[in-house]
């Protein structure tokens, strides 16, 4: 059952458009049939020779036109229309974002705006139908299977259709993402994403439109503009990278200190000494780059450094027994040539655990 007139006047939609064509009106005399008649246009500087289209769907259908001077991208563009309704629709409950070339049904987008009206505290996003289209075949799929790893494992949420466009926006989520990064593309990445660091849900709507390859004039750069999934968790190898280097540095300065004692040479115990103080520093150093620059936690206390701790004693002693456990399976082989491969799964798994348990 379809919401009310004046609950569909509460939810705008937001139409970022660059050179559009005729889908454009089309889209609109859809719209305007089924009540939802609040529409804000962002035009991303498509020139005079678009202004026809512009001017008609204002004059006929009564469209908030906004006008940028010269093509500042999309994500630019949603942030303006974002601004537009923050500004001008005082009693708005949210927003609802598509495309400009009509490849979501009409149908679809009225979905979202009743799932958004039914709960004004998530990212609604739309989910098309992906088995059996056309166009999702061969590298299409594959690369949909790798995003959707991606958004599960390095992110931390699980969504079917990340590429999706048509999105339903809380209120108070478009205030905050007018504050991120992101000017082209990679904004709608980036309003997926930065539903961890504003601890807002995301809930999935099935679509009746199909998946199909983007047609529209916006170029869409699947590695660049995905870039806001793998940034976390590069800078995440980073900070490990630095940490390492702390840690070796200081074993060797430690360890020359040590040497010099005579009860600790000739016992040997210079070196879990010096290997201890020196891991202490550096996983107290990877915690703090972790905490303000992979994970930009807000949570700064003795219980996320205890749970960072424990995760590293409890890393140490997987490593240890894994490797042990196949040494002695496989005693011909070399002990480092071990460590790499089990420390390697480790790591990975560290992150999520980071992510997820300790600064999440």
């Amino acid at each position: 059952m379809g919401s009310s007139t004046e609950e569909y006047s509460r939810i705008p939609i937001l139409i970022p458009a660059y050179r559009p064509d005729n889908s454009l009106l089309r889209l609109i005399r859809e719209l305007d049939s089924m009540k939802l008649r609040q529409i804000v246009v962002v035009d991303d500087g498509s020139g005079a020779e678009f202004a026809r289209i512009f001017d008609q769907i204002s004059n006929e259908y009564g469209c908030k036109v906004v006008h940028h001077s010269v093509n500042l991208g999309k994500g630019r563009a949603i942030k303006t229309g974002f601004n537009y309704i923050l500004c001008h629709y005082k009693d708005a409950i949210g927003c609802v974002t598509t495309d400009c070339n009509g490849s979501f049904k009409s149908e679809d987008i009225r979905k979202v705006v009743d799932s958004l009206i039914d709960d004004q505290s998530k990212l609604i996003m739309g989910r098309r139908v992906l088995e059996g289209a056309r166009d999702y075949t061969g590298k299409a799929v594959t690369g949909y299977k790798v995003l959707q790893l991606s958004f599960k494992y390095l992110v931390g949420i699980e969504i079917h259709d990340p590429q999706c466009v048509l999105k339903g926006i809380p209120i108070s989520y478009m205030k905050k993402l007018m504050t991120i990064w992101g000017e082209g593309y990679e904004f709608d990445t980036k309003m997926i994403t930065s539903c961890k660091k504003f601890q807002v849900g995301v809930r999935e709507v099935q679509l009746c439109t199909e998946y199909e390859k983007r047609r529209n004039v916006y170029k869409y750069r699947t590695i660049k503009d995905n870039i806001p999934i793998y940034l976390t968790f590069v800078s995440y190898i980073f900070t490990s990278i630095i940490a390492t280097i702390v840690d070796l540095f200081l074993f060797q300065m430690l360890k020359g200190m040590f040497n010099n004692v005579r009860i600790l040479d000739d016992t040997a115990m210079y070196i879990p000494i010096a290997t201890g103080l020196a891991r202490t520093v550096s996983a107290f150093v990877n915690y703090r780059l972790n905490l303000r620059l992979v994970f930009r936690s807000k949570k700064d206390s003795i219980k996320t450094l205890r749970k960072w701790v424990l995760l590293v004693i409890v890393q140490a002693i997987l490593s240890a027994t894994a490797v042990t456990i196949i040494h002695m399976l496989l005693p011909w082989s070399e002990e480092v040539l071990i460590k790499v491969p089990v420390d390697f799964v480790l790591f990975f798994l560290s992150y999520y655990v980071a992510k997820e348990k300790v600064y999440g």
